[in-house]
């Protein structure tokens, strides 16, 4: 019997957060993002074309995926602001963490960081 659209999205559900412990935050929680969050993300830093990432890039990436224990987002994009007048070796562990353990995309943006 063909699968059927509902059945293969329902086996296409998101994966649970991920607990990830940060030097210096202890543990928090990533969620992974929709196709679409991680495609805008992802094609953001391959346009840096070898640029130092931008500062609302790193923060809107931190906060796409940054959850709850139960995956709930804790930022919205407009949240993401907040994050900039942080601590910045603490944004960027959260922002390293996030990019190695959900989005994929570490060896594009550790390059990008290089520079």
């Amino acid at each position: 019997m063909p699968m059927k659209l509902d059945d293969l999205l329902g086996r296409l559900a998101v994966r649970p957060p991920v607990a990830v412990e940060v030097d210096g935050l202890g543990t928090v929680y990533f969620r992974h993002p929709s196709f679409e969050e991680w495609h805008d993300v992802t094609v953001a830093h391959q346009r840096l074309n070898g640029e130092p990432s931008p500062m609302a890039l790193i923060t809107k990436t931190v906060a796409t995926v940054l959850s709850d224990e139960d995956g709930k987002r804790l930022m919205t994009n407009q949240d993401a602001q907040r994050l900039s007048d942080r601590d910045a070796s603490a944004i960027m562990r959260l922002y390293t963490a996030a990019v190695e353990r959900v989005y994929g995309v570490d060896g594009q943006v550790k390059d990008a960081e290089k520079n």
